[in-house]
């Protein structure tokens, strides 16, 4: 990958930069999706180089623009660029909030959930379109809010619950993830959040659930026993955010470890992925969870999903790394992609996979599997140097 920044870098800063710069440009807005990828992703590995203001801008609003592209494989070489330049990006997203409609503004909340923390200058804008009626705008803003840290939404805390009376459930269960990402500074939302919880839709109430979590406990109700009663419920994302509501509570919630070890251990799959994370949550242990995790990897349906939750636990994940380096060679995208990520997020105790990626990196025929994968190799040597 560094390799790569260099190279681009030095295609565009030549005697023909100008030009080497505006066939990238005009690569990056290619009616061939696949141009459109690889032109990104080259535009964004030299982002850092650029030094012409002019041109500099040009960059972050062609990865901000492409954040929107209608096919995945575009939009998602965006992110990956602008996550590695997060301070560029964020300085030049001003004018997205000045545009009128909301092609701008989603663009502009999209980049913020890349950009994280550092987008919180951007909250007044966001504060002002959720007090608005209209859902769009509504549903962007919080899903941008929940991008940023818990400590910096609190002055949209009380807008954020208002939203949990909207008549679209959509609009509560963001509100929820936004109360969720605030964490315990939101206990006077407690009492809505359990009205959700028993009188909303499936979605909107278990995603109350979470947040009742996060708040953590509470004199107006017992949340490990609101949560607790619901792993029992009938729909599966009634358990599910139950299991990441208890998993807020880490060690408050240890009196459900029993229930919790039976659904890692049920015939039907479904739910043992997620509650091996509660498990390893709860009791700071991540050994039962890793066991249950690295036998889910080879399934279709939750390989991807445990390979996120191992890269999660990171370096405690050591014992998986084998088994997430022989999907480095699965026929599906999805456990590929996983693979990568996890062992990246692992960072130096996933060494044993270098040779593995490097073999990916010049085999994968998916350009942005490829980037990830540089990427990967990049992080894991890093470490292993500071380490030194």
């Amino acid at each position: 990958m560094v390799f790569l920044k260099i190279l681009v870098a030095m295609l565009l800063f030549s005697s023909d930069s100008d030009d080497k710069f505006s066939e990238l440009i005009e690569k990056a807005t290619a009616d061939n999706a696949t141009v459109r990828g690889k032109a990104v992703l080259e535009l964004g590995a030299a982002l850092g180089s650029i030094t012409d203001p002019e041109q500099q801008k040009t960059a972050a609003e062609t990865l901000i623009d492409a954040i929107a592209d209608r096919v995945e494989l575009v939009s998602h070489s965006a992110r990956l660029r602008m996550a590695e330049h997060p301070a560029l990006i964020n300085k030049h997203l001003g004018p997205y909030f000045e545009k009128e409609g909301f092609t701008s503004f989603g663009k502009a909340c999209e980049t913020i959930k890349v950009v994280g923390a550092d987008a919180r200058i951007w909250l007044p804008q966001l504060m002002k379109e959720l007090a608005k009626d209209d859902r769009n705008f509504k549903l962007a803003a919080l899903h941008a809010m929940r991008a940023l840290d818990g400590k910096d939404l609190l002055p949209a805390l009380d807008e954020t619950i208002k939203a949990l009376d909207h008549k679209d459930f959509n609009v509560q269960l963001s509100a929820c993830r936004v109360i969720e990402k605030i964490g315990p500074e939101a206990k006077k939302a407690g009492p809505r959040l359990v009205k959700l919880l028993e009188e909303g839709i499936a979605s909107a109430r278990s995603w109350a659930g979470v947040a009742l979590g996060a708040i953590g406990p509470h004199e107006d109700y017992d949340v490990v026993k609101l949560l607790e009663e619901r792993l029992d419920r009938f729909y599966l994302v009634d358990r599910e955010r139950a299991l990441i509501g208890l998993a807020h509570l880490s060690d408050k919630a240890k009196s459900v470890v029993p229930k919790i070890e039976t659904l890692m251990e049920q015939r039907s799959k479904s739910v043992q992925h997620v509650a091996s994370r509660t498990h390893w949550k709860v009791t700071g242990d991540p050994a039962k969870a890793i066991e249950r995790l690295t036998t889910l990897i080879p399934t279709m349906e939750f390989g991807a999903e445990s390979m996120d939750i191992l890269g999660e636990m990171g370096p405690d994940a050591k014992a998986a790394v084998p088994v997430i380096i022989k999907q480095l060679e699965s026929e599906e995208f999805p456990a590929r992609e996983a693979a990568v990520y996890a062992l990246a997020s692992m960072g130096s105790v996933a060494k044993s996979a270098i040779e593995p990626l490097k073999r990916l990196a010049k085999t994968e025929r998916d350009h942005l599997i490829r980037a990830a994968t540089e990427m990967a190799i990049e992080k894991i040597n890093g470490e292993q140097e500071a380490e030194k």
